[in-house]
């Protein structure tokens, strides 16, 4: 079927079908002049779509990262979201790809610059997404791990979205158990304890996590919280 590219062409119009769309040659160009006029469902979807297409071996890595620069500046919540939670799947696939974690922390450096530092009566949106690029951060970049790992010693008190990026930081650039167990014991909150026990994770050394698995035995920590030590113990390369 032939048709005409003027203004544009999209396919899966807010995303109400359930199927995948890959664009080639024109039609992909064409799509890319006419981004502004494309609603949030829809942008998000051109990102997923190719992300998708690069699963299925019909996309390769470098048109999947020209796909989500259409999206650089763009600060939709959804954009932002899908964007980093691809950049931190393709780091664990791929096994820390350079090509990939470039994109990944200039992307998240930009997005940072762009929130800015929590503000008073901003959207709980922007609070989220924050917490979620910093933590995404910690896990790929390490110099900026090292940076950010001094909010662990102020965990209490920085803000809530950020608390789990910090105890990922602390994790990665000071490898030290018992400053996370300290913290542990410290806090109240369940949902700040099981984000230290997320952390714990990531630590480096067998006989750190055989620790962590022990105290699990012995109850120390909450069988329940568990899982959260053994998902970050699946994506620890150390």
């Amino acid at each position: 079927m032939r048709t005409e590219l003027n203004p544009f062409l999209y396919i899966n119009f807010e995303r109400t079908g359930f199927y995948r769309v890959k664009y080639d040659g024109a039609l992909f160009e064409n799509i890319k002049k006419n981004i502004s006029k494309m609603d949030k469902y829809s942008r998000w979807g051109l990102i997923s779509d190719y992300y998708a297409s690069y699963l299925s071996g019909k996309a390769n890595l470098k048109e999947l990262i020209a796909t989500m620069n259409l999206f650089f500046e763009d600060s939709e919540y959804m954009l932002r979201d899908e964007i980093a939670g691809i950049v931190l799947n393709l780091h664990n696939i791929l096994n820390r790809s350079n090509e990939i974690d470039d994109f990944g922390i200039k992307y998240i450096s930009n997005h940072l610059k762009m929130l800015g530092e929590q503000k008073k009566g901003e959207s709980i949106n922007d609070s989220v997404i924050r917490g979620r690029l910093q933590s995404i951060r910690t896990l790929i970049d390490p110099s900026y791990a090292k940076e950010f790992s001094s909010n662990f010693k102020n965990f209490q008190n920085i803000p809530p979205d950020s608390r789990q990026a910090a105890a990922y930081a602390y994790a990665l650039a000071e490898n030290d158990l018992d400053g996370l167990m300290k913290k542990l014991n410290e806090v109240q909150a369940d949902e700040d304890k099981i984000k230290i026990i997320g952390a714990t994770g990531y630590l480096n050394g067998k006989d750190k996590l055989d620790r962590v698995w022990k105290m699990i035995e012995d109850g120390k920590i909450k069988k329940q919280d568990s899982f959260r030590f053994v998902s970050s113990c699946s994506l620890n390369k150390s």
